[in-house]
C-alpha cells in the first residue's frame, strides 16, 4: 500500500534577484508531482527558472527536470520519475530589480 504526502520546497512567499536552493531527501518515495504557483511577477524583463535536480552518490547535482522560464503569472506542473534519494529544486530570479511571488510544492507518492 502507498501512502501520499505534500511536501514543499518553497512556501508562497516573493523572492528578488538570485538563486535559492531547497534540499529535500526523498529516498522514501516512488512518485513525485511537482508543482509551481506564480501569483506576482514585477521589474523590467523578470524571467524565473525552476529546475529540479537530483544527486549522484558523490554529492554532485545533475538537472533531472525544469519548466519553461517564466516571465509572468501562472501555474505549472510536472510528473517526475526515477529520482533517488537526495533532491533539490533551485530558482533563478533574474531581470532588473525583479520580484516574483511563488511557492513550489509537491505531492508525493511512497513505496
Amino acid at each position: 500500500m502507498s501512502y501520499t504526502s505534500r511536501i514543499i520546497y518553497f512556501p508562497l512567499a516573493a523572492r528578488g534577484a538570485g538563486t535559492h536552493t531547497s534540499i529535500l531527501d526523498l529516498s522514501y518515495a516512488d512518485e513525485l508531482l511537482l508543482f509551481l504557483r506564480i501569483t506576482a511577477a514585477s521589474g523590467t524583463s523578470p524571467t524565473l527558472d525552476v529546475r529540479f535536480e537530483v544527486a549522484d552518490p558523490d554529492g554532485i547535482w545533475y538537472e533531472h527536470t525544469a519548466f519553461p522560464v517564466q516571465t509572468g503569472i501562472g501555474t505549472h506542473s510536472r510528473s517526475i520519475l526515477n529520482f533517488g534519494g537526495r533532491t533539490r529544486v533551485t530558482v533563478v530570479v533574474a531581470g532588473t530589480t525583479p520580484s516574483f511571488t511563488f511557492a513550489v510544492t509537491a505531492v508525493v507518492k511512497t513505496k
